[in-house]
């Protein structure tokens, strides 16, 4: 049986991920900063403690012939010290004899690209901190393995799912907030692209890859739901009011100009300020790899389990 070894298998992702991969029976060492508590702990998985910049902990994690799954992301860590880290995985890897890394990017290397349509071969010009390490880690894993071993990098889009960030400020906002502010945020968004993707398909595109015999030298591949016509503000608010048996608004939004939308982000510092990007799935797609949910289901599984928590704590 072959061992998945999952860095950051406490974070949203990585949780997901290795429930998946062990209710599939599947042996799985999972790294870990702290202990987990009792309550986060998974029967059957293997945890280490330890930091992906030692040395010492990645020679405890890998052995031949594993597949690694590099989850692992610090927002507090300078982008030196990500090189650094990456760098020490590439050595011990290589020196374990591994199958096959799978690293998780995003698609915030590209920054404010030119295309309207982005694919693996669209030129990255990230200008925010975050996308600008995530970019820095890839060139390093390009220049440091060099044919040692197989290597794919996914670039996910907006993850979003339980226990996850993306759409709960929106979702408290649309049952607490102001119904006049909700309405002009709608108005100023309207058909804006929202570049969500379910945490589910991002983890079916990890076991995909995984399960597939491992590239020759680096693959590439975008995960997102971008080619999904709710994939913009306006259905992603409607699918979720819906949920929230929520009214509708009373009169029609007020469409704001692109050109003035765009303006807006620019002056805002948004890294992306196209709002008819698209980020391409087509790449992954053509390889055999089929969503396990769509975008409308995954929205109002996610809104109704929201609602159930907010009802359960509201007095």
């Amino acid at each position: 049986m072959t061992l998945f070894v999952i860095t950051g298998a406490n974070g949203f992702i990585g949780r997901h991920l290795v429930a998946s991969l062990v209710s599939d029976g599947v042996e799985v060492r999972a790294l870990t900063r702290k202990q987990p508590d009792a309550k986060d702990m998974i029967p059957g998985v293997a945890w280490i403690v330890g930091d992906t910049a030692d040395r010492e902990t990645w020679e405890r994690l890998v052995e031949k012939d594993c597949i690694v799954i590099n989850l692992a992301f610090s927002n507090t860590r300078a982008s030196a010290a990500a090189v650094e880290a990456t760098a020490e995985m590439v050595e011990v890897c290589a020196n374990a004899g591994i199958a096959h890394l799978i690293h998780c990017s995003t698609v915030s290397v590209y920054g404010r690209a030119d295309e309207t349509i982005l694919t693996e071969n669209s030129r990255c010009t990230p200008l925010d901190a975050y996308g600008q390490v995530k970019l820095r880690v890839e060139q390093v894993l390009a220049d440091k393995v060099k044919g040692r071993f197989p290597v794919t990098i996914i670039r996910p889009s907006a993850v979003f799912g339980k226990g996850g960030e993306a759409l709960i400020k929106l979702l408290d906002e649309l049952i607490e907030g102001s119904r006049t502010v909700n309405y002009l945020r709608s108005s100023m968004f309207g058909r804006r692209k929202t570049h969500l993707v379910p945490v589910e398909t991002v983890v079916a595109a990890l076991k995909f890859i995984g399960a597939k015999p491992g590239p020759d030298g680096i693959e590439m591949f975008i995960v997102s739901d971008d080619d999904d016509p709710f994939n913009n503000f306006r259905d992603v608010e409607r699918v979720l009011m819906d949920e929230l048996k929520l009214p509708h608004y009373r009169i029609p939004r007020l469409p704001l100009p692109r050109f003035l939308l765009e303006t807006l982000m620019r002056i805002m510092g948004r890294a992306n300020v196209n709002t008819r990007t698209e980020y391409r799935c087509d790449k992954l797609s053509s390889c055999g790899f089929v969503k396990p949910v769509t975008l409308k289901a995954a929205l109002q599984q996610f809104a109704a389990t929201h609602k159930a928590l907010h009802d359960n704590n509201t007095p």
